[in-house]
């Protein structure tokens, strides 16, 4: 049985694979391939039978912060954005 997913089809591909969920996390500079790799990671383990998703923190950053994207934002006198920066 797989450990992941419940099924038995997968037994022998990933017997070693924990049944706690497992977080990878690329780091580095821009334009370096960390996007690209974790594509090929996701898709690679996903076709041997290990559920995966793979999520852009950048994208979800920039989602959160789109009400603070003026320069007002970094004014002293915002107090509220100041909160936020903390």
């Amino acid at each position: 049985m797989s450990l992941l997913t419940g099924d038995r089809k997968n037994e022998a591909t990933c017997p070693n694979v924990v049944k706690c969920p497992t977080v990878i996390s690329m780091v580095g500079l821009p334009a370096r391939g960390k996007t690209y790799m974790s594509k090929k990671l996701t898709r690679y383990l996903n076709w041997i039978g290990i559920k995966t998703k793979a999520f852009n923190v950048g994208e979800y950053r920039r989602a959160a912060t789109e009400a603070y994207r003026t320069h007002d934002f970094f004014r002293a006198d915002n107090k509220e954005a100041q909160e936020v920066r903390q």
